[in-house]
């Protein structure tokens, strides 16, 4: 659709509209405040779309719904209201085990000499901390709040271990996939129970700090 016969539908009448509205409030609310968002949205949205209307059609189009979307997106929000952005510090990761119990099992070499492996249980523990920060970006406040968060998750973990290659073991089936079993630490499920612990209270903190500000 060309730009002439998209401001003859309803969409380019609305925008046409909308522009006018712009056009009376800006200088009320301070162009110098109204249009670096103004423009960032139109602009942004504007091309990202033009460019998808290219991909899927053979000339190029007025991308006519992301202009009145920026619009509306423009003005429902307020033109003071600080642009907040959250950043992020990993502080600090570590492993720790614990109630670690060791049992000595006595095992042959598959040249039929007698030895031993050793046989560990206990408890694998994971602590994370992370500090955060909300920046105003766009009042040119820097940072107005600042926090951290620790969280921890623990597994049960059970392994064994030898003083020489245990390949040369004679070792049961069970015995042998205590050996050939992953490191708990190489494992994704205490970073996960970790990551979701620590969004949680992230979010939180943040929304808490975000909350008292909006209530000053």
């Amino acid at each position: 659709m060309s730009i002439r016969r998209f401001f003859k539908t309803p969409k380019g009448l609305l925008t046409i509209v909308l522009a006018i509205l712009v056009a009376i409030a800006a200088p009320h609310e301070g162009i110098r405040i109204v249009g670096p968002g103004l423009l960032s949205a139109v602009v942004i949205s504007a091309g990202l779309d033009v460019l998808i209307l290219r991909t899927r059609h053979t000339r190029w189009e007025f991308p006519s719904g992301a202009v009145l979307t920026a619009f509306i997106v423009a003005m429902v929000l307020s033109a003071q209201t600080p642009w907040y952005a959250v950043a992020l510090t990993l502080d600090s990761v570590r492993y720790s085990e614990s109630k670690v119990e060791r049992r000595r099992r006595p095992a042959k070499t598959r040249a039929g000499a007698d030895t031993a492996f050793v046989v560990e249980e206990g408890q694998l523990e994971l602590w994370a901390r992370v500090s955060w920060r909300t920046v105003a970006a766009n009042a040119g406040r820097g940072v107005v709040d600042r926090g951290d968060a620790s969280d921890h998750a623990s597994t049960n973990f059970r392994r064994s271990t030898y003083a020489g290659d245990w390949h040369t073991l004679d070792l049961s089936a069970a015995d042998r996939a205590l050996f050939e079993q992953r490191d708990p630490r190489d494992t994704e499920d205490l970073l996960r129970k970790v990551a979701r612990g620590l969004s949680g209270r992230v979010g939180r903190d943040v929304f808490d700090a975000l909350l008292r500000r909006v209530d000053d």
